[in-house]
């Protein structure tokens, strides 16, 4: 279970977080495989070309298969020692329009279960996505007796507005995993994750934020008067994805690291330095 990790795959490589991952990966002289129905990142804008931020895809194998169809990848995962799952879905919906939308109105069109935006994409359904390709890849790697080592990307409670299903299934797939004793599983925890590109305040993640800061000053207000005021539904404030993903590659190369791991615990994790 504590071998040393140096190949590592990474399902959902060319998404968001996946991305971000994989780069950091890169820059800690792991071997990596991408996973995704894409194949090939998007192609890097020309001042990042011309900066040299994007040399790290060079070190990756992009790979283009499905989560769902082991057949479509079972030949890279049985050359590593390690795999982070980061597909999920936050809507059955339309999530990047919700991240770019630039008012609330417009935001909550993207949740609307009859809106145009929402119709027509339950295939995506949050048991699939959130669910089905985490115990999909588990039983997979069961398979693999090189492949000891699994980070599963879930999320820290259920966000306002969301279909509370969208958590429920990560829970799911987070009992599922642990049961397994084929390879140490470690759960992360996060809230939003956003960009240092995006700014912040202007973004959904921004709205988020400041929800989590409101709960900060209701716990605190509550230590002080013992007033019994609900906190569960209030959102936990976003990180920055290089924290995550950073949290993640040092979580997989420390062997002492198992489990749920939860907002602060990654923070703690990003931190650390090898």
């Amino acid at each position: 279970m504590a071998q040393s990790i140096k190949k590592l795959l990474v399902v959902g490589g060319t998404g968001f977080l996946g991305s971000k991952i994989c780069q950091r990966a890169v820059e800690r002289g792991l071997e990596v495989v991408s996973l995704s129905r894409r194949g090939q990142p998007s192609q890097p804008d020309p001042s990042a070309k011309a900066t040299g931020t994007n040399d790290w895809q060079a070190g990756v194998t992009w790979c283009q298969g499905d989560v769902l169809r082991p057949e479509t990848y079972a030949a890279e995962l049985a050359k590593c020692d390690a795999v982070v799952h980061t597909v999920g879905t936050l809507l059955e919906a339309n999530y990047k329009g919700l991240a770019q939308s630039t008012s609330l109105c417009q935001a909550v069109s993207h949740l609307v279960p009859n809106s145009p935006q929402v119709k027509g994409q339950r295939e995506h359904s949050y048991e699939v996505i959130n669910r089905d390709t985490a115990l999909m890849l588990a039983q997979a790697m069961a398979q693999s007796p090189r492949t000891k080592n699994l980070v599963y990307i879930s999320a820290s409670r259920v966000l306002p507005f969301i279909d509370s299903r969208y958590i429920s299934t990560k829970r799911e797939a987070e009992a599922a995993l642990l049961k397994y004793g084929h390879f140490r599983t470690v759960i992360l925890r996060p809230g939003i994750m956003y960009s240092a590109q995006q700014s912040l305040r202007s973004s959904v993640a921004g709205v988020l934020g400041m929800a989590g800061q409101v709960k900060q000053a209701l716990l605190s207000r509550i230590s002080r008067t013992q007033s019994p005021v609900p906190s569960a539904g209030l959102a936990t404030p976003p990180l920055p994805v290089d924290q995550v993903a950073l949290a993640t590659v040092n979580a997989l190369l420390n062997p002492s690291v198992a489990g749920v791991v939860p907002v602060d615990g990654i923070i703690e994790l990003a931190s650390r330095s090898q």
